[in-house]
């Protein structure tokens, strides 16, 4: 009868094997199986690293907890090497980056036109005051709304909503390599129990 701590022993002897794929009692395409664990260790890893950063940067408090950022200006295209993104340059020069990507051109909620012009905006900073800024409202000179708070709030709603739900899916989709690994350590365990 193998005892327990025999029996870890042997379950991590397995998962060794089956990480190295090297080894006959793996059985056919070991490869492939190595392959398998190797995914589903690593994925989970970068979903964290990917998908948790996206988290994080729509994440913080909405108003009337976050601080809200009131000010005339323009909303201008920030280029730097190739990388492309929209700041909100306020009358005294405050610049307000905006997520990287962003772009003023087709964009429905940022005024157009050349040279940018002049708005009042309000806005929170995304990550609690650390992260992105993030426009509640624009209105035009005139008085037209480019964007409302409710609008802007349900957007912003959607997107956090969206990321999560890819999050958990991502995760979701790594578990059925765990599961697949599992079954091919505990034929491997078998196989050295029986002292093949």
């Amino acid at each position: 009868m193998v005892t327990s701590e025999g029996s870890r022993a042997t379950w991590f002897k397995s998962f060794k094997i089956l990480l190295r794929g090297r080894s006959k009692i793996i059985g056919r395409y070991s490869g492939l199986k190595s392959v398998i664990l190797n995914f589903a260790i690593f994925g989970p890893i970068a979903v964290f690293l990917v998908q948790g950063k996206q988290l994080l940067l729509s994440s913080g408090d909405l108003p009337p907890k976050a601080v809200v950022i009131r000010a005339t200006g323009t909303f201008v295209q920030m280029t730097r090497g190739q990388t492309s993104w929209v700041a909100f340059v306020t009358e005294d020069k405050r610049v307000y980056n905006m997520e990287r990507g962003t772009s003023i051109s087709g964009s429905r909620n940022l005024p157009q036109g050349v040279p940018p012009p002049m708005v009042y905006a309000e806005g929170i900073l995304l990550e609690n005051g650390k992260g992105y800024f993030w426009p509640t409202l624009i209105k035009l000179p005139d008085g037209q709304l480019q964007t409302t708070p409710e609008q802007s709030i349900a957007l912003l709603m959607q997107l956090r909503r969206r990321n999560m739900g890819l999050f958990v899916a991502e995760l979701l989709f790594f578990t059925v390599f765990w599961i697949i690994s599992f079954l091919n350590v505990a034929k491997i365990n078998r196989k050295l129990a029986q002292g093949e």
